[in-house]
């Protein structure tokens, strides 16, 4: 099943903003290796959007703005990640949760990144 994300709040076009797709907890949120599917592309300041093949229809995903092009969500000495950051279905507070994230599918979608220090 192929799904579509706008990703917006992309604060620069420095790096790529990447995606995760999860259909299970473990790992989820950034774990690369148990991730069902990824998704990238070079970021655009404003709004970027994002495509998976996914093998079902259900699926929790992770976003963030790769700035420094590591491939992988920066973060500073407590864990909080330093660049921007999102979840399916969440609302920006606490660490994001599987079962909350876990979203039935449709072709089209949107997130907006949130920059913590921004």
């Amino acid at each position: 099943m192929q799904v579509s994300f706008t990703i917006t709040g992309v604060r620069n076009a420095r790096g790529m903003v990447r995606g995760l797709a999860f259909d299970k907890e473990r790992g989820f949120p950034e774990e690369r290796s148990l991730a069902i599917a990824e998704a990238e592309t070079r970021a655009v300041a404003g709004s970027v959007v994002l495509t998976f093949q996914i093998p079902s229809s259900h699926a929790a995903f992770c976003f963030f703005h790769d700035e420094k092009n590591r491939g992988r969500i920066e973060k500073n000495f407590l864990g909080i990640p330093k660049s921007g950051v999102t979840v399916s279905n969440w609302n920006g507070r606490g660490r994001p949760k599987f079962k909350n994230a876990y979203i039935k599918v449709g072709r089209s979608h949107t997130a907006q990144l949130k920059y913590i220090f921004d």
